[in-house]
């Protein structure tokens, strides 16, 4: 193994070093097991696994100075609605067979959001499989109530019930103006799907805010953001970013393929597939969508931040180098 020199003098050979000096620390590995395990068990091995997420969530540490802990979730099928708040925390499924495959960790609850009303500080979460609740249209697969320095991926958001909402919302959808925060995520890689046909098609794949632009816009925050990879199946919209103004720099959003329903016979959404309130300095590059609406497949970006995406309307398909904006 090698031998590294540390500026404070530090060796090591292939070990963990020491806390101390300088040095950060690692966190505390929990595990879930929602067949075999217990919530009454420590949760630090696979053996004594806990049995819900929610008591990982519970007892993981809010590490703000050190590497943060990790929960590592088996396969199977979790009725619940996690809340809380992940600080520097890695949520991560095991199999990487997302979807609704044998080796998945699947997220289902009936009257709660599989993430619900969570907040997010530098977490990162990974490879699940959540689906919007079966008995409400009005709540989304995954809310979070603040998204900051967060990774979200390679997850799958199904729809649950008929005219179900959203996949991915941050902040609330109200008739009143809420602040949010939406910054500094990178969220990639992620299947928007209807597992359940057409009828549980998410009217939005990704929200943040409420829709209409209103003064409380700018409360509301997506600041460098990367939304990127994302694969989005929405009736509505693909991807809507309730924010204006200098409140979305930095932010931008790349190589998606957005379309409707999966099925046959099907031109797109019906409204734009990205969409925004008048955000300055947010990027829409390298996009492909398809709307079946009369009007731009990207709407309510400046001009000049719309740049070579794919767009097809009523199943006519052109290069948009730039599209219509707001000047």
């Amino acid at each position: 193994m090698g031998y590294t020199n540390f500026p404070n003098g530090l060796t090591s050979f292939g070990v963990p070093l020491p806390a101390g000096n300088g040095v950060p620390t690692f966190g505390t590995t929990y595990f879930v097991d929602g067949t075999n395990g217990s919530d009454s068990n420590n949760g630090k091995e696979i053996t004594k696994a806990f049995a819900t997420i929610q008591k990982a969530i519970d007892i993981q540490t809010a590490d703000t100075t050190g590497l943060g802990d990790t929960i590592y979730v088996m396969p199977g099928v979790y009725a619940e609605g996690l809340t809380g708040t992940l600080t520097k925390v890695s949520l991560i499924a095991v199999g990487g067979n997302y979807g609704n495959g044998p080796n998945a960790a699947v997220i289902y609850h009936a009257t709660k959001s599989g993430l619900s009303n969570i907040t997010t500080n530098g977490a990162r979460i990974s490879n699940f499989t959540f689906v919007s609740p079966s008995t409400s249209t009005t709540l989304p697969a995954v809310h979070f109530a603040n998204m900051r320095w967060t990774t979200f991926d390679n997850n799958a958001l199904i729809g649950g019930a008929a005219a179900c909402i959203t996949g991915l919302q941050v902040g609330v959808e109200a008739a009143t103006d809420t602040a949010c925060n939406c910054d500094f995520n990178l969220i990639t890689g992620n299947y928007f799907g209807t597992v359940f046909g057409a009828a549980s098609e998410f009217a939005y794949g990704i929200k943040v805010g409420r829709v209409a632009y209103a003064a409380g816009a700018l409360q509301r925050h997506c600041m460098s953001t990367v939304i990127s990879y994302n694969q989005i199946a929405a009736s509505t919209n693909g991807i809507y970013l309730g924010v204006h103004g200098d409140h979305g720099d930095g932010t931008i959003i790349h190589n998606n393929f957005i379309t409707g329903w999966e099925g046959a016979d099907d031109e797109g959404c019906s409204g734009a597939c990205i969409e925004a309130d008048n955000p300055i300095n947010a990027m829409v590059v390298n996009n492909s969508c398809t709307t079946a609406a009369a009007s731009a497949a990207i709407v309510g970006f400046h001009a000049g931040n719309v740049l070579h995406n794919w767009t097809g309307q009523n199943g006519s398909g052109k290069l948009e180098t730039i599209v219509t904006g707001l000047g």
